[in-house]
């Protein structure tokens, strides 16, 4: 019967004006009972899924930074001066 292994992970990060932005990955995937016995397998499957979370979670932060610059750049500066 096979286990079923779920990864997670999350991020937070902060913004201006007290504001944050959190973000979550989920990987669940099916381990077979040969593959926990071989451990250097199972390693590396946890492993990748790790990977995985933790390269969507720095895509979709940098995607919400870019889109934070973007925003504050084309702000009127005396604006973002008196947090506006």
């Amino acid at each position: 019967m096979p286990r079923r292994i779920r990864v997670s992970m999350s991020q937070e990060v902060g913004l201006p004006n007290a504001g944050s932005l959190a973000v979550s990955c989920g990987v669940e995937f099916d381990a077979e009972p040969s593959q926990r016995q071989d451990g250097d397998n199972f390693e590396s499957d946890v492993g990748s899924a790790v990977g995985v979370c933790r390269q969507l979670l720095e895509e979709e932060l940098g995607r919400h930074r870019q889109t934070h610059v973007s925003a504050c750049s084309s702000r009127d500066p005396s604006d973002v001066a008196a947090g506006r």
